[in-house]
């Protein structure tokens, strides 16, 4: 029998510890599998310097092995430029994955998500998550994913799942610090600050320290 596991769709690095870091920590903890695919990369020839890539490969590299990880698929989209490829170009190599891996829990960017990267991504893993392509499938799982630049509703992704991360949100924080690009000061929407304030928040709606919020797309018992 398969290992049980567990696949985060992700347009770019850091959303995956953003909206479930600690939900795939405390997964990892019960045993599970963690994949994670990643759908855009920088390339020269997206006009990104070496010196940027070289920088968000080290991240990358740092940030699966301090989950650890599994497996880390990389393909190489162009950041902010989904919206460039035919359907057919984005959903063939990650339908091979999910027939590949078959995992159990599936986490999804949030469809109402403002960014067109993250709704493509959306678009593609509910296409390659139907239940008759992968009969392990449990459940589908939105992310709550904070925004670069707060447009669009905080709860957008109408919450109905709330997970406990007090014994996890340390160390969500500290893989965050590996994105030190992408982060800011407060009241920069992607803060330290502002991570933990929605944790406590989400917290206070499960009744506990700390938590993350998910919609559930589809649940399969």
């Amino acid at each position: 029998m398969n290992k049980k596991s567990i696949i985060v769709f992700t347009p770019h690095p850091d959303d995956e510890t953003l909206g479930a870091g600690g939900f795939l920590l405390s997964k990892k903890q019960a045993g599970y599998d963690l994949i994670w695919l990643i759908m855009t990369h920088m390339k020269e020839e997206f006009g990104w310097t070496k010196d940027q890539i070289n920088r968000r490969e080290a991240e990358i590299h740092n940030v699966s092995r301090m989950y650890p990880f599994d497996y880390v698929y990389n393909l190489g989209f162009e950041p902010t430029g989904l919206d460039k490829y035919s359907f057919s170009e984005l959903i063939s190599p990650v339908l091979d994955l999910v027939k590949k891996h078959q995992p159990e829990i599936v986490l999804l960017p949030s469809a109402q998500d403002p960014h067109t990267d993250h709704k493509i991504t959306h678009q593609i893993g509910i296409s390659v998550t139907k239940k008759f392509r992968n009969l392990n499938i449990k459940s589908i799982l939105e992310m709550e994913i904070l925004s670069e630049t707060n447009f669009g509703e905080i709860d957008s992704i109408s919450a109905n799942l709330y997970v406990d991360i007090s014994d996890f949100f340390e160390r969500k924080v500290e893989i965050l610090k590996e994105y030190e690009g992408e982060l800011g000061d407060h009241p920069f929407p992607r803060s330290l600050d502002s991570v933990k304030a929605l944790a406590i928040l989400r917290g206070s709606q499960r009744g506990t320290m700390y938590a993350e919020a998910f919609r559930i797309v589809k649940s399969y018992e």
